[in-house]
């Protein structure tokens, strides 16, 4: 190949890995703004006494229009562009509700509101999905920003955004990574050993250099554990707990076990 082309296709990668990266740091940007957007909205509804629960895609992280939550003691709302459902201020305590959308897997949870304000309202739902497969989804709050899940199968893969997006079997992926708050953070299995060993765990990747901090705890992550298109499991967060690893769950002959353990 002659220099001149040989410069000219150097010239192209150059240009084309540029312009990804342009486009990376526009789609950063444009998540960064639209969550503040979001964080102001809340905020402005909760000095006119309106409580909102925020519903996520819990694959691409995208707001759920026109979801029905049925919330205990406060009627049924449908959730707007933004995927708030806003209803007035109900007692403090922990309340229960119920979701309902074509093509979503319907959930059965619960919030808590204390002194008029909720406490955590991020929720991210999966799309309806094949039989046996299992979907764990991580929310979170602002900070830290970066939070990572790590699923690993003992002597066979460990799926994150730094290890291994998909399994060499191809039976558990990474759906996607948030490295700006919130979540989602989604991880999909669609075949379980059950003569094999899991362990699914967070990652405090903002803070991994600080020593005995408390940010990871502070994060007040949830994970939740979709199987067969059902809420299986709910985990959350301890405050006051010291680390940067969140050591959630095993899967061990097949059945979910908690561990939460920090360290």
């Amino acid at each position: 190949m002659k220099a001149g082309m040989k410069n000219q296709i150097m010239l192209f990668i150059v240009f084309v890995c540029s312009t990804f990266q342009v486009m990376a740091q526009n789609d950063t940007m444009k998540d960064l703004v639209y969550k503040s957007q979001i964080m102001a909205k809340i905020a402005e509804l909760e000095m006119d006494d309106i409580l909102t629960l925020w519903f996520t895609d819990a694959d691409t992280g995208s707001p759920i229009e026109g979801m029905t939550v049925a919330i205990q003691n406060s009627g049924s709302v449908k959730t707007d562009a933004d995927g708030l459902a806003m209803f007035p201020v109900v007692d403090d305590g922990e309340h229960s509700f119920i979701t309902q959308k074509e093509g979503y897997v319907m959930i059965r949870d619960t919030f808590t509101v204390f002194e008029g304000v909720m406490f955590f309202n991020k929720y991210s739902i999966p799309k309806i999905m094949p039989a046996n497969r299992i979907k764990i989804v991580l929310d979170w709050g602002d900070s830290p920003s970066d939070l990572d899940a790590h699923l690993v199968k003992d002597n066979a893969y460990h799926i994150s955004y730094r290890d291994s997006a998909t399994s060499a079997d191809r039976t558990a992926w990474l759906d996607r990574d948030e490295m700006n708050g919130y979540g989602p953070e989604t991880i999909t299995v669609t075949e379980v050993d059950n003569n094999a060993l899991y362990h699914f765990f967070i990652h405090n990747y903002s803070n991994r250099d600080a020593v005995n901090n408390s940010r990871l705890s502070q994060s007040k992550a949830v994970v939740r554990v979709y199987v067969n298109n059902r809420l299986n499991m709910r985990y959350q967060i301890e405050p006051g707990k010291t680390g940067t690893i969140w050591n959630v769950f095993d899967i061990r002959r097949g059945q979910i076990q908690p561990v939460n353990r920090y360290e």
